[in-house]
């Protein structure tokens, strides 16, 4: 009876690692590959309102994250209408340092593939499932990568014929 409430232990801590890891890159409450209409919810439950909802396939709204006005523009595979990456803009880019470090803090070390740019990965398990940030004159830029979602928008996105394509 040990031996089976060991395992089915085991079975669940490795079930809550592996939701974890999934879950690893995620912004606030969204989760990859939920559908437009429940993250639109989701958005209007947190008092945000949405600026754009463009053919059901990005929603973007204003926010304030780490005292900063910023815009959210949440964005959705072309077929699917699943939720696959997250693009934060901030006009001031002296907050990227904070973010850099606080990313670093959470998800730990690194990649600057040039370091004459202030532009940072932090990789998960592919490079579909990553979260770059950029900031320079221009302003701060933070994209979250959804892993297989991300893979999918780029599989689907590849699928549309020329004149589709175009839209995006």
């Amino acid at each position: 009876m040990k031996i089976k409430n060991i395992a089915i232990s085991i079975l669940f801590l490795g079930i809550l690692l592996l939701t974890e890891a999934a879950f690893a890159f995620q912004f606030e409450d969204y989760r990859w590959g939920r559908s437009i209409a429940e993250i639109r919810s989701l958005v209007i439950k947190k008092g945000k309102v949405p600026l754009r909802i463009k053919e059901d396939r990005i929603i973007k709204y204003f926010d304030n994250i780490l005292g900063e006005e910023c815009t959210v523009t949440l964005e959705f595979t072309p077929s699917s209408k699943v939720l696959a990456s997250i693009r934060i803009f901030f006009q001031d880019k002296s907050i990227g340092e904070d973010i850099k470090n606080l990313l670093a803090e959470k998800h730990g070390d690194f990649d600057q593939p040039n370091i004459f740019f202030k532009e940072y990965y932090w990789r998960g398990n592919s490079d579909y499932d990553s979260i770059i940030l950029n900031y320079d004159y221009a302003g701060t830029t933070l994209l979250y990568f959804g892993g297989v979602f991300q893979e999918k928008y780029e599989l689907e996105f590849q699928r549309l014929g020329e004149k589709e394509k175009q839209r995006f």
